[in-house]
């Protein structure tokens, strides 16, 4: 709380690969920024962070402030890569029968 914009991105890129000033101007431009940033742990352990950036606003337009939501999704993603991707080709069983709804 109470941090700029700028300095709460900085935090967050544990590994410098994160472009600030990219982010800013989406916000800026959009309202709104939504992606996935690397961050370290205070153990020194890498985690994969979802952040939401939104600009938060008057009812004349007037800038207030951002807010952000951050959700550490390291486990998502490595439980997603466990997944086994399968390639639907044409001797699979599933093409068969769109062919075969096809030709009939």
């Amino acid at each position: 709380m109470g941090r700029s914009l700028l300095d709460l991105l900085a935090m967050f890129d544990a590994g410098g690969h994160t472009d600030v000033d990219e982010i800013t101007h989406v916000v800026a431009r959009e309202g709104q920024w939504i992606g996935e940033l690397a961050q370290r742990a205070l153990d020194g352990r890498d985690l994969l962070v979802e952040a939401s950036v939104s600009m938060l606003s008057d009812d004349d337009g007037t800038v207030l402030g951002s807010v952000s939501i951050l959700r550490e999704i390291s486990g998502r993603r490595a439980a997603e890569r466990r997944i086994p991707t399968r390639r639907l080709t044409t001797a699979s069983p599933a093409c068969s029968i769109a062919r075969h709804s096809w030709r009939s």
